[in-house]
Formats: structure tokens, sequence, C-alpha cells
């Protein structure tokens, strides 16, 4: 499920692996978030229907606060785990792991933000 949800966030705001650790309790409540990345700021809109389902998600994984995309002991998800996720689902549905790569998913962003 969490996987699910880390795609969809990518594809919706264009946001980097690496930037989704600005995705939070804070950022879904206001629909917005800035990204502090090589010296810049970026302020990124968080589209309403993705964020109703991040927050029931994050609400079903009872996380009040910080980032939603976390571990299992609670440390916010890196590229390495996210890789080794989408690696495991590209197993299990019988493709190619050459195929698929997370930064791909940023370039799918085509939701209004409304």
């Amino acid at each position: 499920m969490r996987l699910y949800y880390i795609i969809e966030t990518l594809a919706a705001t264009g946001i980097r692996v690496s930037e989704l650790k600005y995705i939070t309790v804070k950022a879904l409540k206001t629909g917005r978030t800035d990204i502090y990345c090589k010296g810049k700021t970026r302020t990124i809109l968080i589209p309403k229907d993705l964020r109703v389902q991040l927050i029931k998600f994050a609400s079903q994984c009872k996380i009040k606060s910080g980032s939603i995309f976390i571990t299992r002991k609670g440390n916010v998800m890196n590229r390495s785990n996210i890789w080794k996720a989408l690696q495991s689902l590209c197993e299990s549905a019988n493709v190619l792991e050459s195929k698929v790569f997370p930064h791909n998913f940023r370039h799918c962003a085509t939701r209004s933000v409304a």
C-alpha cells in the first residue's frame, strides 16, 4: 500500500524520490510544501484528491506528524528503500527491472491542484 502512495505522489507532484521526505502531515493539511534542493526553494502544490488519500493513509498508519513515508522502524524512506520495493514489485509483475526507474514517475505529473 505504501509503495502505491509513493508512486501516486511522485506522479502527481513531479517531485524527486529524494524529496518525498517533504511530504509531511503538515504539508497535507496546507496543501503545499517547500522543497530545498541545491540552494534553491521550490513550492510544491499537492493535489486535493492526493491529499485526501494521503491523509487517510497517514491516519491508518497512525502517523500524526512528520514525513508520512517512513520505514517500519520510523525512519524516513530513502531512495534505497524505494528502489528495493520497486524491484520487488517488478519481480512480482514479471516486468524487467531495467525498464523501471523511480525517477521516471516524476515526469508523469498530469493532475490538477484544485
